[in-house]
């Protein structure tokens, strides 16, 4: 998936045409690595105070005693998709929003079957949560309780209740993890799929990014909501 310039064509309120330039991402371009052995359970052995906060908690804790990686390359924008049905990564563009889980699920591994693609487990999206709180990119208050100042919510500050562009909002190394679309992951058992993320539809003091919404239609389409791809190393 090598860089090429492509078009996106759009009929905003009021205009007749307007044209936008960006261009795709490579493979290294559009995914960074991050190291799950750094994250260690010393770090979370403070019980929290508050019930939502502690449930984050209990559920990083799970998800390092689950892991058996190293880490993952991880995608640091949301996917957009082609009208030939193609995933590829381009700060500008729209967010990939229209498919199913099972969409998702399937054509990940397309995006470079040889690294092993797909889409991210619930587990390693807790992971991705301990790892931005460690760092300080966003606090336990705003993980579990209100995420609206760290994405785009409805009710985020000067929110345009509209979905953005790839790349606009950035929580610690990537865009877009935080809001604006909700995403598809992979859930703990066969054929269960969870929305995390939280769209710009929704409220970040009602479903805060650490929401886990379990589906179980994998090929119900659920409105804002796209995959976030993986890469293992």
């Amino acid at each position: 998936m090598g860089k090429e310039n492509v078009m996106s064509i759009e009929l905003p309120d009021g205009a007749k045409c307007v044209r936008t330039e960006f261009t795709k991402l490579s493979i290294e371009e559009a995914f960074i690595w991050i190291d799950f052995t750094s994250i260690k359970k010393s770090d979370y052995k403070a019980k929290r105070k508050y019930a939502r906060q502690e449930n984050l908690r209990q559920n990083i804790l799970k998800a390092i005693e689950n892991n058996r990686l190293e880490g993952l390359y991880v995608a640091i924008l949301e996917p957009s998709v082609d009208y030939n049905g193609n995933i590829y990564f381009a700060k500008g563009a729209n967010p990939g929003v229209g498919y199913s889980a099972r969409w998702w699920d399937d054509n990940a591994t397309k995006i470079c079957p040889e690294r092993k693609s797909r889409i991210i487990s619930s587990d390693e999206y807790y992971l991705i949560e301990a790892h931005l709180i460690k760092n300080g990119d966003i606090t336990w208050e705003e993980a579990a309780e209100d995420s609206s100042t760290k994405g785009n919510f409805s009710d985020s500050p000067a929110s345009t209740h509209k979905m953005e562009k790839t790349g606009t909002s950035k929580c610690g190394e990537f865009y877009g993890f935080v809001g604006n679309t909700c995403k598809y992951v992979k859930g703990a058992y066969r054929h269960r799929y969870a929305l995390m993320g939280g769209s710009y539809q929704s409220w970040g003091s009602s479903h805060p990014v650490s929401d886990e919404y379990i589906i179980y239609g994998p090929i119900s389409m659920y409105d804002n909501s796209v995959g976030w791809p993986v890469l293992e190393k």
